[in-house]
């Protein structure tokens, strides 16, 4: 999954959320359980640590499959979606290495 290493201080962090959250075309995709993930159209504060975005005009996010379970697309991702299959790092959530709509 493409990634973009950022060195901030506390305001840099203040003005990037503003920025983010400013954006319509941004969500962010936040843990909503034991490998459940939401997307999110603001965050109250940025904290050390990885944030996975979604770029809506992107398209919808992809649902990996595992064994018999197809791959498919997250139905609504605001309402949420319990993931199929993890990536390498579990706490990230996991669409790919090559999903456009979404990075972390």
């Amino acid at each position: 999954m493409p990634w973009l290493p950022l060195y901030a201080d506390e305001d840099d962090f203040r003005d990037v959320l503003s920025w983010l959250n400013s954006d319509a075309d941004i969500a962010f995709i936040v843990a909503d359980g034991p490998q459940r993930w939401r997307a999110v159209a603001r965050l109250e504060i940025l904290t050390y640590g990885r944030y996975c975005l979604w770029h809506l005009p992107s398209g919808p996010l992809p649902l990996l499959g595992q064994g018999t379970i197809e791959d498919s697309q997250v139905p609504d991702p605001w309402a949420g979606w319990q993931e199929v299959r993890t990536g390498a790092e579990p706490s990230d959530p996991y669409s790919g290495p090559d999903t456009p709509a979404s990075s972390g």
